[in-house]
């Protein structure tokens, strides 16, 4: 043993080796020794991000206009084109071919060879599509069974009055 020690510093000593450490003192060394300071170099990487988000928005939106006013600038397809027929009275000698005609379209061409009118009873009838070659000299009753072979639909006659009636079609 060391003689130059006293007994009062070795008890000291053992005293403070049995005391609670101080945990926020030793935290506080401990941060300012290993721990860096918080940067604010990050809040531009925040920044940068929010500004990017706003613009890609806003390019959607300008794209979505464009886009728009384009597609009301090109001229609008109708469904309802037909071949163009060029005789509205035709030839008595002439065949009438309907190439992928719309059904109201070629009834009414029809109807004005006989001078007659058309009445649909379902507006979706109107938008079929036939391909027929059409004789004007045939009788309306012949070419009225013609059309009328075609499955769900109907074809008559009352008075002055071509029928067009649609019909369940059963497997």
């Amino acid at each position: 043993m060391n003689t130059s020690q006293s007994p009062q510093h070795l008890l000291d000593r053992m005293d403070a080796h049995d005391r609670e450490p101080d945990v926020d003192a030793a935290w506080q060394r401990f941060e300012q020794k290993y721990m860096r300071p918080r940067r604010p170099a990050l809040r531009w990487h925040k920044m940068a991000a929010a500004v990017a988000g706003i613009l890609f928005a806003v390019g959607l939106v300008v794209a979505a206009v464009q886009w728009a006013k384009r597609s009301d600038a090109l001229p609008q397809q109708d469904d309802s084109t037909t071949v163009a027929v060029q005789v509205v009275q035709p030839d008595a000698d002439s065949l009438v071919c309907f190439d992928n005609t719309r059904l109201d379209s070629l009834l009414t061409m029809v109807a004005g060879r006989y001078q007659k009118v058309v009445l649909f009873d379902d507006e979706r009838t109107c938008g079929l599509r036939f391909f027929l070659t059409w004789n004007p000299d045939e009788e309306l009753d012949t070419l009225l069974q013609r059309l009328s072979q075609f499955d769900g639909l109907r074809f008559s006659m009352h008075g002055d009055t071509i029928v067009v009636q649609r019909e369940e079609v059963q497997p």
